[in-house]
């Protein structure tokens, strides 16, 4: 990481807010924000995969909230 520089990103969800995946394996898939982490610039993301609750943990930069 020597002469890189780490970019915030500014995110308008919050823990509970319903969001989309942007990228990546899960891409489009919907899920609800159960945990943030903002010095790693990450987010808990439950999603509902085969009938069953899973979490992943997915980059703020790959998430968009859903408006209901």
């Amino acid at each position: 990481r020597m002469g890189m520089s780490q970019k915030n990103i500014q995110v308008d969800f919050v823990v509970g807010d319903r969001v989309k995946i942007l990228s990546g394996p899960f891409t489009n898939v919907e899920g609800t924000v159960s945990e943030m982490d903002d010095n790693n610039q990450k987010a808990t993301v439950i999603t509902i995969m085969f009938g069953r609750e899973t979490s992943t943990e997915i980059g703020y930069g790959d998430l968009e909230k859903v408006d209901l």
